[in-house]
């Protein structure tokens, strides 16, 4: 057995990641690996050519995991309530000048700029709490890095860093969702969802960091604290919002593709942040912008915050945000 220590050269980058696997070896029982596996991990029968698995051990890549009889889990900390609680917000994409070239433009607004706006106003919430707040942007045509549109996938591993070196008890990826219709761009349909961490298929465990990131995520509770986290979160959601969950049958490519589905508009998705990020997560898509009644609603910036025009619709969401977070710290796994 050996401690983890690697330092990886990723597309230019230093990436070094300590993972002390020594500290999980003979706690879990066959049974236990077997049931998150197939509960949460393994999406697809390829992702099996990359595992090994024996009676008294799991192979992944050249690291392996030992099975025993203790039947222990390593539990995420967390606080009772706001006050004090470490919450990092990522407002995905990037938005502003970049939001036409990101296929995320809807000509009066942006996803990016919703993303942005929706972290604004929930971090002021937060705060106002008593929580201390990390948001992963800082403007609108801004990522986490100064040259986040030229390196897209190194805006994203530095989003994934500064969230982790924050240290955070719990993140939020903000993110509005869109779904053509059948007869064009715009559709009747509307819902919320979130993806947590898990869902790997063929060919994603081919790096070591992803090794390691699909270890971690099997021998801690941070995916049961995700569901519970994005449980809380879609509750809110459909209370805030007044829009419903997705429909399990709904005709959505990467539902059958990349997902697996947990509950009630909650689903395990392998994204770069849920299995990058060491924090239970909630990775929120909310809302069809490309809903014709949702279109008109975050079209409108009828609303003032810190000097900004937004739409209201965006506080309707942040707020369901806040009401999710702050029911998830004052509730246990039980």
């Amino acid at each position: 057995m050996k401690k983890l220590i690697l330092f990886l050269f990723l597309t230019g980058s230093c990436w070094c990641w300590s993972f002390d696997l020594d500290r999980y070896q003979y706690l879990f029982t066959y049974d236990q690996v077997v049931d998150k596996l197939d509960r949460y991990l393994v999406k697809d029968d390829a992702i099996q050519e990359d595992l090994g698995l024996y009676e008294d051990r799991l192979e992944v890549g050249e690291y392996t995991l030992y099975f025993g009889d203790r039947g222990v889990v390593d539990s995420f900390k967390k606080p009772v309530g706001l006050e004090g609680a470490r919450i990092a917000l990522d407002p995905g994409h990037i938005g502003g000048e970049y939001a036409v070239m990101e296929r995320r433009s809807m000509g009066k607004f942006c996803e990016g700029d919703l993303n942005y706006w929706t972290a604004r106003v929930l971090k002021g919430m937060l705060e106002e709490a008593g929580a201390e707040v990390f948001v992963t942007r800082s403007g609108l045509g801004q990522g986490a890095i100064e040259s986040a549109w030229e390196d897209l996938c190194g805006d994203l591993r530095a989003r994934g860093d500064l969230i982790n070196q924050f240290d955070p008890h719990l993140t939020i990826c903000i993110h509005y969702n869109a779904h053509r219709g059948p007869n064009g761009l715009m559709t009747e349909d509307n819902f919320n969802l979130a993806f947590v961490p898990g869902a790997f298929i063929g060919g994603e465990l081919d790096h070591p960091e992803w090794q390691l990131d699909f270890l971690r995520l099997l021998v801690t509770d941070q995916i049961e604290q995700s569901i519970l986290l994005s449980h809380c979160v879609m509750e809110a959601m459909v209370e805030g919002t007044g829009v419903g969950l997705i429909d399990r049958n709904e005709p959505t490519s990467y539902l059958e593709r990349a997902c697996i589905f947990i509950d009630e508009g909650v689903y395990a998705r392998n994204l770069a942040l849920t299995r990058r990020v060491e924090s239970p997560i909630c990775y929120g898509e909310s809302l069809l912008m490309t809903n014709t009644d949702e279109f008109d609603r975050l079209s409108e910036r009828d609303t003032c915050f810190e000097g900004m025009w937004i739409p209201s619709r965006v506080c309707d969401v942040a707020k369901s945000y806040f009401e999710g977070i702050k029911h998830y710290l004052n509730c246990s796994a039980d």
